[in-house]
């Protein structure tokens, strides 16, 4: 639960690092083409590696998780939601932790 909850703490470092990268569609984020699994493409935002960094770095900063544990939180972030929906989420008086999409990218990395 510790580690869980320094990963979640550490989300709102990720979102005034975001903030600062701008938002919407001139906020310089920018789209790529994935392929889905039944073989058409999708586009999907990737977040700008500013963010995801300070992500890493403020999520492992207290050594109870790992840096690649916060890696792999934060890619599965970048898979789930755009930047926008992230930081929308946590300017929003709802409970980010419980989140589906926050609770599936900590469970599938802790």
């Amino acid at each position: 639960m510790v580690r869980i909850r320094a990963v979640l703490a550490v989300l709102v470092v990720l979102v005034l690092v975001a903030a600062g990268c701008g938002s919407g569609s001139s906020g310089g984020h920018s789209g790529s083409s994935a392929t889905t699994a039944g073989g058409g493409t999708a586009t999907r935002e990737v977040w700008p590696t500013s963010v995801k960094d300070a992500f890493v770095d403020g999520c492992a900063e207290d050594g109870t998780v790992t840096r690649t544990e916060c890696r792999c939180v934060v890619n599965e972030l970048e898979k789930a939601m755009s930047l926008d929906e992230m930081i929308a989420l946590s300017d929003s008086s709802a409970d980010i932790s419980i989140d589906p999409r926050i609770k599936r990218a900590v469970a599938a990395c802790l």
